[in-house]
């Protein structure tokens, strides 16, 4: 959390939201109340003839610098599933679980399909697929999957474009009474 002084009676609190894509500030006035005076990175409303566009700017800037000097980068960020070329299969205990999306190349904003195989146990119930970003807390985006028979299911979802152009997600396809997997890959735009 950043703290920038306003003016005499306002304060104003900026909380990064996904790396820098937005941030949220609100004035608190003398009274107590609370107004929203700020949307995103790309444009800051002024509040009360505060112009902070270029100082938002600079702590945007240090934050992604120390982070990525710093190696704090989320587990996950690593691209571990070549979803673009061919499906990607892992161990969960004693199950082999490989995960497939079509068709190819897997593109954002259009209808996938989505394909779990399970093979080395008697599932109890259907998989789910959950898609996200490393590191960013989202909204759910969850895809539910109906058996095809054999260990296969499947199901349609949509991964969507984030507007800070990052492009690594993960499917974290979780089996009931076994637990969950996460396939990390990339997107195109």
């Amino acid at each position: 959390m950043i703290r920038a002084e306003g003016t005499e009676n306002k304060k104003i609190w900026l909380i990064p939201y996904a790396p820098c894509t937005m941030l949220y500030a609100q004035s608190f006035k003398a009274d107590g109340t609370r107004e929203l005076i700020w949307t995103t990175t790309y444009g800051y409303k002024e509040a009360n003839g505060m112009g902070r566009g270029k100082f938002l700017t600079v702590i945007c800037t240090v934050i992604v610098m120390v982070t990525s000097l710093t190696g704090l980068s989320t587990a996950g960020d690593t691209v571990d599933c070549d979803i673009q070329n061919r499906a990607c299969t892992k161990t969960l205990q004693s199950a082999t679980v490989t995960f497939d999306i079509q068709p190819k190349p897997v593109k954002a904003m259009k209808d996938l399909q989505f394909r779990v195989t399970l093979s080395g146990i008697d599932p109890v119930g259907e998989p789910t697929i959950d898609l996200g970003m490393p590191g960013m807390k989202m909204g759910p985006n969850r895809v539910r999957l109906k058996s095809m028979g054999d260990g296969v299911y499947a199901g349609t979802g949509v991964i969507v474009r984030c507007p800070s152009g990052r492009r690594i997600w993960y499917a974290r396809v979780a089996v009931p009474k076994l637990g969950q997997v996460d396939f990390t890959f990339d997107v195109i735009y």
